[in-house]
Formats: structure tokens, C-alpha cells, sequence
């Protein structure tokens, strides 16, 4: 999970206090 934080943190700066994929469908 931390991996897929770092990438989320990154790829979402603005929602970057919500990290979470599954409210992220990519």
C-alpha cells in the first residue's frame, strides 16, 4: 500500500490528503 500511496501522493497533488485508489479509479 505504500507503494501505491507514493504513486497516488504524485499523481494527485491537490488530493493528495486523499490517497486512496479505490475513490481513484484510474
Amino acid at each position: 500500500m505504500a507503494v501505491g500511496n507514493v504513486i497516488e501522493k504524485k499523481h494527485s497533488g491537490a488530493n493528495s490528503r486523499d490517497i486512496i485508489p479505490a475513490a481513484r479509479p484510474l
